[in-house]
């Protein structure tokens, strides 16, 4: 991030048009109106040139501009996604997210990617601390399971809310992460969660113990950022949950390291205490409690089997 922020710092605010460097295969640079600006050149001239614009961000597809490069200034097919003057508080934010992204995006992925950042970039809700507590054992699960398997559940991802799994590995494989900060291990269900009728479930049980010298959810936060840069989808999700949380608040939320990797369980939805899937006519909705104290967990060494053979 410090090396685009130099760049920018490096890139004088044009009188006209706009002045660019590349970096990497993107461009970086500013427009007359202060205006942070990235983006490539349009791989398909012919598409019908587009803009679209939201408070903090707008964007260009295909169109033509009159840029700068190293004082040769020229007309250029460019798709961009400017962030505003007014946005600039998110500069940060929309550096990180953006060097994420290694390969040309096409024109099409542009606009997708514009479209996350504008929601984004809107959402004004604050997380409460459960939901904080919900991401802490999402984040920590795809740690553990990379460093200790070497498997990268974070590309099964499903990071929009409401979703009935954490992770989609097929049509059929799911696996749904629970914490509890009781001293049993107890969770809460919804019914379609441990549906076994429909899916092969599995649930990453975790315990938590607060502890003011455990792991941070920022520092979770900040190993994911490293192990799995190049997910841009879940570096929008994280951004999105934090957005409007103080960092203060994401150190505070801490839980003892010893604790957790001891009581990290993994069991089989067809092995959990649970309602049978099928309910009467009319009813939905279905939530229930469910203690997995005495439920055998499911065999780990058959766990890299189990996510590769979809």
């Amino acid at each position: 991030m410090n090396n685009v922020k130099e760049l920018l710092n490096s890139i004088p605010t044009p009188q006209n048009g706009l002045s660019l460097k590349k970096h990497g295969v993107f461009f970086w640079g500013k427009s007359s109106q202060g205006d942070v600006v990235y983006g490539i050149e349009s791989k398909n001239t012919n598409l019908t040139s587009l803009s679209q614009s939201t408070k903090y961000l707008k964007i260009y597809l295909n169109t033509i501009f009159d840029v700068t490069f190293e004082d040769i200034t020229k007309k250029t097919n460019l798709s961009l996604i400017v962030l505003k003057s007014e946005g600039i508080e998110f500069l940060d934010i929309f550096i990180r997210l953006t060097i994420t992204i290694d390969n040309v995006l096409s024109d099409q992925e542009l606009l997708a990617y514009f479209l996350n950042l504008k929601s984004l970039f809107s959402n004004d809700s604050k997380k409460s601390i459960k939901e904080l507590q919900g991401l802490y054992g999402e984040l920590y699960s795809m740690i553990y399971f990379k460093n200790k398997y070497d498997l990268n559940i974070s590309q099964f991802y499903q990071s929009e809310d409401k979703r009935k799994f954490d992770f989609s590995l097929s049509e059929t494989k799911r696996i749904e992460i629970k914490t509890t900060t009781l001293p049993t291990r107890i969770h809460h269900f919804k019914l379609e969660q441990l549906n076994v009728l429909r899916y092969d479930i599995l649930i990453v049980s975790i315990m938590l113990q607060k502890d003011d010298c455990g792991i941070s959810l920022l520092d979770l936060i900040e190993q994911t950022k490293i192990i799995f840069a190049n997910n841009l989808k879940l570096m929008i999700h994280i951004e999105s949950m934090i957005k409007n949380t103080e960092k203060e608040i994401l150190e505070t939320i801490r839980y003892n390291k010893v604790f957790l990797e001891t009581n990290l369980k993994v069991f089989k939805a067809l092995d959990i205490p649970r309602l049978q899937e099928k309910t009467m006519d009319g009813v939905f909705n279905v939530e229930f409690d469910s203690d997995l104290s005495t439920t055998n967990n499911f065999d780990e060494t058959g766990l890299e089997e189990w996510i590769n053979n979809q």
